[in-house]
């Protein structure tokens, strides 16, 4: 699926999301915020969780859920 593709399926807010994933990896909701906040964005914990939740649903992000911290990864690539 190309970019152009992608932003047509996702708010940019979720593909802002998809992004840092692609640039930090692996990562738990609090890495990703963090990353966020870093560059300026300022969102809350469990507005970034509620994205992550929504791009797993859609099925461009995975879960591992077996530890206390869950941990994203992109399932697609840039």
């Amino acid at each position: 699926m190309s970019e152009r593709q992608q932003q047509h399926d996702l708010g940019s807010a979720e593909l802002e999301v998809l992004k840092a994933l692609w640039e930090v990896g692996p990562a738990t909701v609090r890495e990703v915020l963090g990353f966020l906040h870093d560059r300026g964005r300022r969102v809350a914990y469990t507005t970034v969780q509620t994205l992550l939740t929504r791009l797993e649903l859609k099925r461009y992000v995975s879960s591992d859920k077996s530890d206390l911290a869950h941990v994203f990864r992109a399932r697609i690539t840039r």
